[in-house]
């Protein structure tokens, strides 16, 4: 007797195939990274726009070294193949938003993680940048201690953390910080254009504002919610690697269930591990809920009809 094996998931149909949305994170990623440059140049940021640019050189260089070695040990010859196909500029703009004035033998090393992670791993795309992002924080915060925002948020006053974060306009738009507000328009382009699971963004943003919210009222700081979304890469680590097609659930209705969990656990970890409690939850998330979540849809969708 012949045992056939079926995938006990919800598969959907749709007119986006994941070239034409990867092909829409590369670009949007591109324009992200010239109006970056622009408005920093404009607001006074030349030595952020200087060092994104060398950190930029160094990533998008590496990436495409180590991605054409391992392509030629899988006997693929085909250059272009590096940019077109295997998303190289969109992890290396990912990095090098993370790489400003971090030692180039740390972004090297982050890089060349990242890209073997993505190379031998089939079901992870863009959030493998996360893991290249995990080191290049973990250098820069715990081993030479670099204060930042993050690291300093309980022991200052709102003057004195707008002073220090450059102040308003500099906190929507600056290059340190993943210009929040650009990553804000980015994601409503990619809604728009259906190229997002926006319920995982929706629901994880939702859910982190209104906990992390929660939490400053009752230790009386209701004002660091404004630091805790402006000068953390939350908007710009949501849209482009959160949302990750490969490693996310398929319907909407358990990615939204995955963006509450994920926005609770960034921020449990958020009180005690700030500067990596993003990445670092994203990454647990996609591991251990994904699975899970997908075996689960074909019967949310039956109790649905």
């Amino acid at each position: 007797m012949n045992n056939y094996h079926t995938n006990q998931k919800v598969y959907i149909k749709s007119s986006n195939n994941s070239q034409l949305i990867i092909a829409r994170y590369t670009y949007t990623l591109i324009v992200f990274a010239i109006l970056s440059l622009i408005i920093n140049l404009i607001i006074g940021n030349k030595l952020l726009v200087i060092s994104f640019i060398k950190s930029l050189l160094i990533t998008i260089i590496t990436t495409s070294i180590v991605k054409y070695i391992i392509n030629i040990i899988k006997k693929k010859y085909n250059l272009l193949d590096i940019y077109t196909k295997d998303t190289i500029i969109a992890i290396a703009i990912i990095l090098a938003f993370f790489g400003l004035n971090t030692n180039i033998y740390i972004l090297i090393i982050a890089s060349i993680i990242t890209i073997i992670i993505k190379s031998f791993s089939k079901s992870i795309n863009l959030s493998s940048a996360l893991y290249g992002i995990l080191i290049i924080i973990i250098y820069n915060t715990y081993i030479l201690n670099i204060e930042t925002p993050l690291t300093i948020l309980s022991n200052q006053t709102f003057e004195e953390l707008l002073a220090y974060s450059g102040g308003i306009i500099n906190s929507l738009f600056s290059i340190e910080y993943q210009s929040p507000l650009l990553s804000i328009i980015m994601f409503i382009y990619l809604f728009y254009k259906k190229g997002i699971k926006y319920n995982i963004v929706i629901y994880y943003v939702l859910i982190f504002i209104l906990s992390i919210l929660l939490y400053d009222i009752l230790n009386s700081h209701i004002w660091l919610v404004y630091f805790q979304l402006l000068t953390t890469p939350l908007f710009f680590l949501t849209t482009y690697t959160a949302t990750d097609y490969k490693c996310t659930p398929t319907i909407g209705e358990t990615q939204a269930i995955y963006g509450s969990i994920l926005g609770l656990i960034t921020t449990i970890l958020y009180i005690f591990i700030p500067a990596i409690s993003i990445p670092l939850s994203i990454i647990a998330c996609s591991l251990l809920l994904t699975k899970p979540l997908d075996k689960l849809s074909p019967k949310i969708k039956y109790q649905k009809k």
